[in-house]
């Protein structure tokens, strides 16, 4: 099984990356460029030989994203794909969307509302979730996304066979702090 980081504002350099043994590497696209992808570093990744994958997050929580249900999906959704496209990406490329927190029983119908709306634009088949158990397996389950990206955070030991990666701890690559990632599948929605 190929094995990955994440990373946000710390930032190894791909070099480095390639030479801990990893093969791919997570991005952000975000309203904030600080943590955001860019086309220059998705070069840099690639040129290194790594895969990437993209995962949007504002705030990822839900008191600023998923609470708005159905409309905030349609507008991180097209900002997502926005990003993407700056970034390189290829336009069918599967996107990530992060649900930050360990969401609720009370709180999954709107996420599941906020996934429709993500996946109206992107289509169910480019549509993919980070997060805790009860959320990918809700999502998973109301047929809302293809993609699971599941972390250790919130699944209490228990893990969704349908998600196509995991986040299985934090650590460093070149003193930057990275989530360390297992690619459960040849297919996690990752390109190059």
């Amino acid at each position: 099984m190929a094995q990955g980081v994440d990373y946000s504002f710390d930032r190894p350099s791909p070099e480095a990356i390639k030479e801990a043994g990893y093969s791919f590497a997570g991005r952000y696209l975000a309203p904030n460029r600080a943590k955001a992808l860019s086309k220059a570093e998705a070069d840099l990744l690639i040129r290194a030989g790594l895969d990437i994958f993209c995962v949007w997050q504002a705030y990822g929580d839900w008191e600023h994203d998923l609470s708005g249900g159905r409309d905030q999906g349609i507008v991180h959704a097209q900002q997502a794909a926005q990003q993407l496209r700056e970034c390189g990406g290829p336009a069918e490329s599967p996107i990530y969307f992060a649900v930050d927190f360990d969401a609720q029983k009370a709180q999954l119908p709107t996420v599941g509302r906020y996934f429709q709306g993500v996946a109206q634009v992107l289509g169910v088949h480019r549509t993919g979730a980070y997060g805790g158990i009860n959320t990918l397996k809700f999502l998973f389950d109301q047929h809302l996304i293809s993609y699971g990206w599941q972390t250790y955070a919130w699944s209490r030991g228990k893990w969704d066979p349908r998600a196509q990666l995991r986040q299985v701890e934090m650590g460093k690559v070149d003193n930057a702090a990275v989530d360390f990632n297992v690619a459960q599948n040849a297919d996690f929605g990752q390109w190059h």
